[in-house]
């Protein structure tokens, strides 16, 4: 029960704290591109539940979180548990372009609330595996990018299109509304090395904590920014 969960000890969960990052589903590495690849996701998490209890843990979490048990929570927000082979968080571009100021990204999808329809605490969560989406670029040289998000009939009133560049401390967030629908330009660093480039997951998530939204197609591009561009917000380093 929730009331169980407040009062649970601090220590019992730090395995959720832990989650290593976003893994190719075939090969268990961590590539983009054009590799699809599962992300740390809900579903993640609630597979943490069922590790075997840790020399340092002060509850055996494993004991208590059977498969019916973590379903009988799950499945009120359309989460069935364990997780379906169709379900998955991870997706590869649309396309990749290589051209001679660089390679342009775009991805085509659909941003949906169907599978959010309990609110908690009085908001929609934005959690599920239909409101947010993984991708990612690898770099091995700096590069500009300049960010664009076009939604079909544009980004509903009370919606954000959250797309988040990751990378530690220099993680950026840019959100995409009914009023600001502006591309915008980042700069992300490469490591200079072409066989093991820096990667970059990007997450993009539909936000509407007050109101069900209609499904929302959109179209992600991440193009090189145009000789003599000013750099953006600068990621990685």
């Amino acid at each position: 029960t929730s009331t169980d969960w407040a009062a649970m000890k601090p220590g019992a969960i730090v395995r959720i704290f832990n989650l290593k990052a976003p893994t190719n589903t075939t090969t268990g590495s961590t590539t983009f591109g054009q590799q699809l690849f599962e992300p740390a996701n809900i579903y993640t998490q609630l597979a943490l539940l069922k590790k075997a209890k840790g020399t340092t843990e002060v509850i055996d979490l494993q004991a208590i979180f059977d498969d019916a048990t973590i379903n009988t929570i799950t499945s009120p927000f359309n989460l069935p548990w364990p997780q379906p082979s169709s379900v998955s968080f991870g997706q590869a571009w649309t396309s990749a372009t290589a051209g001679t100021a660089g390679t342009t990204y775009v991805y085509t999808g659909t941003l949906s609330m169907a599978s959010d329809t309990v609110q908690v605490n009085g908001a929609y969560p934005n959690a599920s595996y239909q409101e947010t989406t993984y991708l990612g670029i690898a770099q091995s040289k700096d590069a500009t990018y300049q960010m664009s998000l076009n939604a079909t009939g544009g980004v509903p009133s009370g919606a954000t299109v959250q797309v988040t560049v990751f990378s530690g401390s220099t993680t950026q967030a840019y959100a995409f509304t009914a009023s600001n629908t502006a591309p915008v330009t980042f700069t992300v660093a490469g490591n200079g090395n072409t066989t093991a480039p820096t990667q970059y997951p990007i997450m993009v998530r539909l936000l509407s904590p007050a109101t069900a939204q209609a499904d929302i197609p959109f179209t992600l591009t991440l193009a090189p920014a145009t000789p003599g561009s000013l750099r953006g917000h600068l990621i990685g380093r």
